[in-house]
């Protein structure tokens, strides 16, 4: 028997991309099945209009094959795209993320806690039979497994910088927060200044400016560090992450947030400068920061580091394990 093909569908941003293929890897894993990526391009109307009409007006492009039994769709762009598969061609169709109008259309939702109100998630947990489920923060490609595997190859890697290691990752400017270099200044000494003898593992990423980069740069120049600029072909994320020892990390993403929970070592959140407190995003944030640190993932960074053992995060193979189950179930449990 040909085993089934899952294909994520996203615009092609990383950030959208990682989320989909972290959660299609885990459901091939679960069922033999294999995995292919395609890009969908859409205009600006498909992301105002319903994702059903938007299917129906054909607006989207699906770049290369799109032959699937499965499509794993993440981002607005990319929500047409899976409900034009699932009605012309049967495919079981996965969102991530909250799909607006169309939730009832697709066969399956992994539905991020922080997008939804109180209200809404009771319902959820009240309903389990409900095809749509909450998960605390995003899908992704990072576990603590993947990490374990390589942690005596990262820590070769870095073995010039001193035990115990601060992983230090800094996001960038979004709709709620500001990053500026006076922060990533401030920041720097406060995690240098809070563990004298242990060494710095610091990482900008994509949505670093230029001189936040600078700043970056100049305050983790010393001896005990080492500072990724995001320049050059290789990037040592993951080693960063498997290398360290606990992670310092700035509260603007929820996937670089997933990701430093996701390696079950201590993370503290390092909040940035609000440019709306009462903001939406600013809100979202907020929730996803509060439920990380009550369920003991994480802690506020107030200047200090402390030793605990946080259970770590793994949502995307509970998701897996979810989504693996209704296609079977929708296959008469033939898979």
């Amino acid at each position: 028997m040909t085993p089934p093909l899952i294909r994520t569908l996203t615009d092609g941003g990383a950030g959208m991309a990682n989320q989909a293929y972290g959660l299609a890897r885990k459901i091939a894993a679960l069922g033999g099945c294999e995995v292919a990526h395609s890009i969908v391009s859409a205009p600006g109307a498909a992301n105002i209009l319903p994702p059903t009409l938007a299917a129906e007006l054909r607006l989207y492009k699906i770049h290369g094959d799109a032959h699937a039994d499965m499509v794993v769709c993440c981002g607005a762009k990319s929500l047409a795209a899976a409900l034009a598969r699932k009605k012309t061609h049967g495919a079981f169709a996965v969102c991530i993320q909250r799909p607006r109008a169309d939730a009832k259309r697709f066969d399956a939702i992994v539905a991020p806690r922080h997008d939804y109100s109180v209200a809404e998630l009771c319902a959820m947990e009240k309903n389990p039979a409900a095809k749509t489920l909450p998960i605390l923060g995003a899908t992704g490609t990072i576990d603590a497994e993947a990490l374990t595997a390589r942690q005596d190859a990262a820590r070769k890697r870095f073995a010039a910088i001193p035990a115990p290691r601060t992983a230090v990752l800094i996001g960038g400017d979004n709709r709620a927060f500001s990053l500026t270099p006076q922060f990533c200044r401030e920041l720097a000494a406060a995690a240098l200044r809070a563990d004298p003898a242990g060494g710095i593992l610091a990482t900008a990423s994509r949505r670093t400016g230029p001189e936040a980069r600078r700043a970056l740069a100049d305050s983790f120049s010393g001896d005990r560090c080492f500072f990724y600029d995001g320049e050059g072909d290789e990037n040592p994320y993951l080693d960063i992450l498997a290398a360290s020892d606990r992670l310092l990390a700035t509260g603007d993403s929820v996937n670089m947030l997933s990701e430093a929970c996701a390696a079950a070592k201590p993370v503290y959140i390092a909040e940035l400068p609000l440019k709306n407190e009462f903001g939406r995003a600013a809100k979202k944030f907020r929730r996803f920061g509060d439920e990380l640190v009550a369920r003991n993932l994480a802690r506020r960074w107030e200047g200090e580091f402390a030793e605990w053992r946080p259970p770590g995060l793994n949502e995307t193979a509970r998701a897996a394990t979810f989504i693996w189950n209704a296609y079977r179930a929708r296959s008469g449990g033939e898979r």
